[in-house]
């Protein structure tokens, strides 16, 4: 679905939604997004002429959704017509589309293609695998999908139909570059056309474009993933993938670190510097370019004063969302809120905390990780005493500088943070840094592992006793 914006001027719905703008047009649709004036939420509604689909056409769309319910699937509220349209009034989803984050962004990484195809097949499984009757969508391609967080989800089920009403087709729609060979003639639809559409959204990620009717060219792409792909684009549906569990299957086979991501998750990594100046924030915004490139779903929040997130998000013109999160060039970051502020809180990623120069802060935290950050001259390199970071990095250390020199921290590693000039767009040599120092919070994670719990406790009990002598 194409997007496209305009604005209106105090248009009323059937006397409860507010239109705002359109945020999408469609082959016979237009998608606008609007405000439910009582309950003040967002809907999304989407308009489709009397002249362009019949009345049971337009209920196949409400049926298929209001027998669904999972994330990343939009909720259907409502049907309203009038003399000259269907409206259907959904969940408004937030995100890119990943039509408008490949024009942003350019292509992704292997790590993130993978990580989005696995979330894609999820959830083409559960419309394949819907009871009493499967589901088809039929039209998957990168402006259908969006992604919110890093989470992906999926809209506009105008092409969708039950698997039994495959054959019944009158008429059979898809989008050029994603719809399979079977679309364009009047052979079978089944699952497996769905999974070459999914072939060809992996290959868009890569690449920037669908494959061609030749299918992939040896060489663009690591062998393992190209050769998945490949097998997805095959003309005959009977050499794909028999169903989306076995790609999905083969996806998690090569996703890097795959038995770690869930772990990593749920995982909060805090710095803090020792002073101003030490490159606190250049090295947790690296972290977090890291981790994306990785495939890992990340948030980097702002835990200081600098209000360097806002300064970033005007440069940028980037608008925030109801989570108070935006994307700079392709990171989501939160900045710093007051206390008063209440929003949304998002799950299921890696959150890297920039305390600036509140190390006692840091300290105090429930973090799992804690990182101190020190200049690189001989009189930056000390640390405060009860600071209790489990790593200090050394940052622009100059030459012969010695780090680690109280080795009475025992249990503290320590690591030199190399050169790089953006923390956006790394250098092999800062990607290398960061892969090192995963891998040691990693090991240190799993040491920890039988006694996580407890440990999490221990860091709990901790704070508040220290809240607690504060006040007395």
């Amino acid at each position: 679905m194409e997007k496209r914006r305009c604005t209106f001027a105090d248009a009323i719905l059937f006397g409860k939604y507010q239109l705002l703008q359109v945020i999408g047009t469609g082959r016979t649709c237009e998608v606008y997004l609007a405000r439910h004036i009582g309950l003040e939420e967002y809907r999304a509604i989407k308009k489709i002429p009397r002249t362009s689909v019949d009345h049971t056409d337009f209920h196949k769309e409400a049926t298929i959704l209001k027998g669904l319910k999972a994330p990343g699937i939009p909720v259907i509220y409502d049907l309203e017509e009038d003399e000259d349209y269907f409206y259907l009034i959904e969940e408004y989803l937030e995100g890119l589309s990943l039509q408008e984050l490949a024009e942003k962004e350019g292509t992704l990484s292997k790590a993130m293609t993978v990580s989005i195809g696995i979330q894609i097949c999820r959830l083409v499984y559960y419309l394949h695998s819907a009871e009493p009757n499967p589901i088809l969508y039929l039209d998957l391609q990168p402006k259908n999908l969006l992604l919110c967080h890093d989470t992906v989800k999926l809209i506009d089920f105008g092409q969708a139909i039950f698997l039994r009403d495959a054959g019944n087709l009158k008429k059979r729609y898809g989008t050029v570059g994603y719809a399979a060979p079977e679309q364009y003639t009047e052979d079978e639809l089944d699952e497996r056309t769905d999974i070459y559409a999914i072939g060809q959204i992996m290959h868009f990620l890569l690449t920037g474009r669908a494959a061609g009717k030749g299918g992939t060219k040896a060489g663009w792409n690591p062998v393992s993933l190209e050769k998945i792909i490949g097998r997805c684009l095959e003309t005959e549906k009977e050499k794909r993938y028999p169903s989306v569990t076995v790609l999905c299957e083969e996806l998690e086979k090569i996703r890097k670190d795959g038995d770690r991501k869930d772990h990593i998750s749920s995982l909060t990594i805090a710095f803090a510097g020792n002073k101003s100046g030490v490159g606190t924030t250049h090295l947790a915004i690296g972290l977090s370019a890291y981790l994306k490139i990785q495939g890992f779903p990340c948030l980097y929040e702002e835990k200081n004063g600098s209000n360097a997130v806002r300064l970033m998000a005007e440069y940028e013109n980037a608008a925030f969302d109801s989570f108070g999160i935006c994307r700079i060039s392709g990171l989501l970051m939160k900045p710093l809120y007051g206390p008063a502020v209440r929003l949304k809180e998002p799950g299921g990623m890696t959150r890297v905390f920039d305390y600036g120069t509140k190390w006692q802060e840091m300290t105090s935290s429930l973090a799992d990780v804690q990182i101190m950050v020190n200049g690189g001259k001989p009189w930056d390199v000390n640390i405060p005493d009860d600071s209790g970071s489990a790593f200090v990095i050394c940052n622009m250390a100059a030459p012969g500088v010695r780090i680690g020199r109280d080795r009475q921290r025992k249990g503290t590693v320590y690591m030199k943070a190399p050169y790089f000039e953006s923390p956006f767009d790394l250098s092999p040599e800062g990607m290398d840094f960061y892969a090192s120092l995963m891998n040691r919070i990693w090991k240190g994670w799993e040491k920890k592992d039988r006694e996580w719990v407890f440990w999490r406790c221990f860091k709990k009990a901790k704070s508040i006793m220290k809240g607690i002598s504060v006040r007395s």
